[in-house]
Order: C-alpha cells, then structure tokens, then sequence
C-alpha cells in the first residue's frame, strides 16, 4: 500500500513537472510562429513595394499592422508600416486618393517616431497639389522633424532662417566611368566604376512669408545637422555653411584653421576629383569650396602655404568650370 500511495506521489509530481515545462515551450513555439507570420507580412510588403505591386504590398502592411497592433510585444516595424500605408494614399497607390486618411497613418507613424513621416506632413500642408495648404502647419510639422533628428529637416531650417528660402533635398548617384563605357560603370560601380553622392537642389523651393532672417538660429540648425549625421546620412550636409561661416566670421569667431577643415570634409578628395569626367555638375558650393582651399593653402590661412596643393585645389575647380579659377591656371600655366 505505502509503495501504492508512492508511485502515484511521485506521478502526480511528474504530471506536474510536464505542465511547468512543457505548456511553456508549446506556447513559446506558437508565439514564435505567430511573430514569425507577422514578420512575413512586413517582407512580403516591402518587396512588394519595390516591385511596385501596390496592392500586394498595401494588403501586407495593413494585415502587419492588425497582427502588431494587438501584441503587447515591441512593435517592430510599426513606423514604417504606418508611413508606408500613409504613402500610399497620399500618391493613390492601390488605394484611391484620400489625404485625410494619408494624414492620419502618417501622424501615426510620427507616434512611432518616424521622422520622415512629420517631414511628409510638412509637404502635405506646403504643396498645393495635395489641396490641404496651411504653412504654419507644415512650418511646425517641419521643426517636428528636425527635433525628432531628421538631418534634411535640420538642414532646411537651417537654410531657412539664414536665407529666407530653401529647396527640398534630394538624393542623387554621380556614377563616374572606369569601366569600358559607362553602361557598365552605372551597372556595376564596384567592379570599376566609381560613386559618388551627394546632396543637390530640386526645383521645389520651400520659403515661409513668416520666417524672419535670424543667423543665430541658421548656424545653430547647420551644427545640430552636422552633429546628428549618421552613416545612413551623408555626412556632407551643412558642412559648406559653418565652412563659409567660420571663414567669414558670421555668427562664430573667424577661425580659418576650422574654415579649412570643414571645407576638406565638404568636398571630395583630390584622387575622387581627378576620376571624375569633367562633365558632371558638381554643384556650386562645391565649386566654391575647392576654390577657396586653393586661396587658404596659397596664402596660408588656416593651413601652411603650400603652393603645390594650392595649384591642385585651383586646377580642379578649373576642371568643372570655376570661372576664376580657369583665369587662375591658364595665367600660371598648370594646365
């Protein structure tokens, strides 16, 4: 009887022992499974919407988003979700048209602190195509952006308080050719050909009648879009304005040592500047950087004089169409 009573002690104790750790792992498995299928939402949408395929991928977010919204875990991906859904009604991709509902999953995915979102905002309340204007709406979605972090919205307010004015940002690639032809430098960089990028001016030029010329304001922004460059951002961005400040004394005490160095980081380096083709615009801040490195080397300002690097600086500004500094070389004849 005793061993009876022992043997079911002892079952009882291993029923209880399976419960504590078998219950755990099935459940841990069906979350798993269940995280897993979420996440697959999120992937089948996103190449989805690099092959354009509008309504695979809208169907995907919004099927991500009711998986997410109702999990108490972290919501992975949610910002990008929202932003993505907001995206397409905005532009009417598989949903029809409808800014009311592109305002709402955008200010969504600001909750989840997408940057990019509130700088979308800032377009939906500037532009008159999306019928909703109201600038000091967009303004203030703007400055949203830009103290979330975002490094084009810090830059554009930058621009805005130092000249009344700015222009969108835009990525663009300048593949330059060292392949056999072009075609495949494009096709291929890494295999010959060269890239490079950098920031350039689109014809959406932004301007607030109600924003006032305030220096203080501009260089403040210039830095806090320097000092908040990450490797997914191009670490160019505002680098020309302190230059210019710096060498000028607005705003900062005249310091040509830092001038010179911001200008260094601006533009590309010697050896970059010699593959390029001639052809290609870099820009006039660039233009004007290279140009005024070769007059800090030459007289010494910030740097040691160096006539040699000074003539390289004078002969690359003259390579993509610095009108002074073509004078420059054909007068010294470095040519």
């Amino acid at each position: 009887m005793a061993v009876l009573v022992q043997f079911l002690i002892i079952k009882k104790d291993m029923k209880s022992l399976v419960i504590k750790l078998v219950i755990p792992i099935i459940l841990s498995v069906f979350a798993f499974q269940v995280l897993a299928e979420s996440h697959s939402y999120y992937k089948i949408a996103n190449e989805a919407r690099r092959k354009g395929d509008w309504e695979t991928s809208a169907k995907n977010y919004m099927l991500y988003l009711q998986e997410k919204e109702t999990d108490s875990d972290k919501k992975y991906n949610m910002d990008e979700a929202f932003y993505e859904i907001g995206h397409f009604y905005a532009h009417g991709h598989y949903f029809h048209q409808n800014i009311d509902s592109a305002i709402f999953y955008l200010e969504k995915a600001v909750q989840y602190d997408k940057s990019q979102a509130a700088r979308f905002l800032s377009d939906i309340y500037y532009f008159s195509k999306y019928k909703h204007e109201d600038k000091q709406k967009s303004f203030s979605w703007l400055e949203t952006s830009a103290e979330m972090g975002n490094i084009k919205s810090l830059y554009e307010l930058a621009e805005l308080y130092c000249n009344g004015y700015t222009y969108q940002l835009k990525d663009t690639t300048i593949v330059v050719e060292k392949a056999k032809d072009a075609h495949s430098a494009l096709l291929s960089p890494v295999k010959g050909g060269y890239s490079y990028t950098t920031y350039v001016p689109t014809k959406n030029l932004i301007k607030y009648d109600f924003i006032e010329i305030d220096l203080k304001k501009a260089y403040e922004y210039f830095e806090y879009s320097l000092n908040g460059y990450t490797e997914t951002l191009n670490p160019k961005i505002g680098r020309y304005e302190l230059a210019i400040a710096y060498m000028d004394g607005t705003y900062f005490e005249q310091n040509y040592q830092q001038a010179v160095e911001y200008f260094k980081m601006f533009v590309p380096s010697i050896s970059e500047l010699n593959e390029m083709s001639p052809e290609i615009d870099l820009g006039e801040k660039i233009l004007d950087a290279l140009w005024r490195l070769q007059l800090c080397y030459r007289f010494g300002r910030g740097v040691t004089c160096n006539e040699i690097r000074a003539n390289e600086y004078a002969r690359m500004a003259a390579k993509f169409g610095h009108k002074k500094a073509i004078e420059l070389v054909q007068f010294l004849d470095l040519e």
